[in-house]
């Protein structure tokens, strides 16, 4: 609906996205940064065109299948691919409720760098949302 927050792993035909391990390494990033800011994680990979669903099953607890809802709704791109800066920013508290435009009710997400030991090492980030990595 249009209450709704959504975090979109998105690669598409005109981006660059790194090769498949950079894929699946954005789109586990992109889980994390969702469930880190409260949104619904989605995929999107258009380039080259691949049906995730006929390799990875979404399951009742994350349906990341269905984009039909988040077409008319407020977008921004956060596009990180081999973005250095972007992790250490994380692992020295940079908020990530800072990057984002106030409204955007889609965040659409393209990264491939490993980002969990920054998130597991942020001051801000410390709590229960990430609480799982710390003995990573």
């Amino acid at each position: 609906g249009q209450g709704d927050l959504y975090f979109v792993y998105t690669c598409m035909r005109n981006m660059v996205c790194g090769g498949w391990a950079d894929r699946i390494r954005g789109t586990i990033n992109g889980y994390l940064l969702a469930n880190i800011t409260g949104r619904t994680f989605k995929v999107q990979i258009e380039n080259p065109q691949c049906k995730l669903a006929n390799f990875i099953v979404p399951n009742s607890v994350v349906d990341w299948t269905n984009l039909s809802q988040i077409g008319r709704l407020s977008q921004q791109s956060l596009h990180q691919i081999d973005d250095k800066r972007f992790i250490v920013a994380l692992k020295h508290g940079l908020d990530l409720g800072s990057v984002v435009r106030k409204g955007a009710q889609t965040i659409r997400f393209t990264g491939n760098m490993d980002y969990v030991d920054a998130l597991r090492h942020s001051p801000i980030y410390s709590s229960a949302q990430v609480a799982w990595m710390k003995g990573m």
